[in-house]
Protein backbone atom coordinates (compact mmCIF):
# COMPACT_ATOMS: atom_id res chain seq x y z
CA UNK A 1 0.00 0.00 0.00
CA UNK A 2 1.31 3.45 -0.94
CA UNK A 3 -0.34 6.59 0.39
CA UNK A 4 -0.64 9.17 -2.37
CA UNK A 5 -2.58 11.72 -0.29
CA UNK A 6 -4.52 12.07 2.93
CA UNK A 7 -3.83 10.85 6.44
CA UNK A 8 -4.82 8.02 8.71
CA UNK A 9 -3.37 4.98 10.44
CA UNK A 10 -3.09 1.23 10.16
CA UNK A 11 -3.52 -0.94 13.26
CA UNK A 12 -1.85 -4.36 13.40
CA UNK A 13 -4.43 -6.48 15.23
CA UNK A 14 -1.85 -9.11 16.24
CA UNK A 15 0.33 -6.62 18.13
CA UNK A 16 -2.08 -3.77 18.79
CA UNK A 17 0.46 -1.33 17.35
CA UNK A 18 -0.86 1.59 15.32
CA UNK A 19 1.26 3.21 12.62
CA UNK A 20 0.55 6.63 11.08
CA UNK A 21 -0.15 6.85 7.36
CA UNK A 22 0.73 10.10 5.55
CA UNK A 23 1.57 10.90 1.92
CA UNK A 24 4.61 8.86 0.88
CA UNK A 25 4.04 6.08 3.45
CA UNK A 26 4.36 2.49 2.22
CA UNK A 27 3.16 -0.48 4.24
CA UNK A 28 3.23 -4.15 3.33
CA UNK A 29 1.05 -7.00 4.55
CA UNK A 30 2.63 -10.35 3.76
CA UNK A 31 1.03 -12.99 5.97
CA UNK A 32 -2.67 -12.13 5.59
CA UNK A 33 -2.03 -9.80 8.53
CA UNK A 34 -5.25 -8.81 10.25
CA UNK A 35 -5.39 -5.04 10.32
CA UNK A 36 -7.64 -2.00 10.35
CA UNK A 37 -6.98 0.96 8.08
CA UNK A 38 -8.48 4.18 9.45
CA UNK A 39 -8.68 7.50 7.62
CA UNK A 40 -8.72 10.80 9.47
CA UNK A 41 -9.25 12.54 6.13
CA UNK A 42 -9.88 11.33 2.60
CA UNK A 43 -7.02 9.07 1.50
CA UNK A 44 -5.86 8.04 -1.97
CA UNK A 45 -3.94 4.78 -1.88
CA UNK A 46 -2.18 2.72 -4.54
CA UNK A 47 -2.51 -1.00 -3.80
CA UNK A 48 -1.00 -4.16 -5.24
CA UNK A 49 -2.61 -7.54 -4.62
CA UNK A 50 -1.19 -10.98 -5.36
CA UNK A 51 -3.10 -12.82 -6.63
CA UNK A 52 -4.64 -9.87 -8.48
CA UNK A 53 -8.19 -8.78 -7.68
CA UNK A 54 -10.92 -9.22 -10.26
CA UNK A 55 -13.39 -6.70 -8.83
CA UNK A 56 -16.04 -9.02 -7.36
CA UNK A 57 -14.26 -9.90 -4.11
CA UNK A 58 -16.20 -10.26 -0.86
CA UNK A 59 -14.49 -10.71 2.52
CA UNK A 60 -15.13 -14.11 4.10
CA UNK A 61 -15.71 -14.70 7.84
CA UNK A 62 -11.94 -14.43 8.50
CA UNK A 63 -11.74 -11.12 6.64
CA UNK A 64 -9.88 -12.55 3.63
CA UNK A 65 -10.88 -12.77 -0.01
CA UNK A 66 -11.74 -16.23 -1.33
CA UNK A 67 -9.73 -17.30 -4.38
CA UNK A 68 -11.88 -17.53 -7.48
CA UNK A 69 -11.15 -19.71 -10.47
CA UNK A 70 -10.94 -17.68 -13.64
CA UNK A 71 -12.58 -19.19 -16.70
CA UNK A 72 -10.79 -18.35 -19.93
CA UNK A 73 -12.68 -18.94 -23.14
CA UNK A 74 -11.42 -18.85 -26.71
Amino acid sequence: MYCVSGEGSVEDLATGKTHPITPGTIYILDQNDKHILRATEEMKMACVFNPPLHGKEVHNAEGAYELAAEVISD
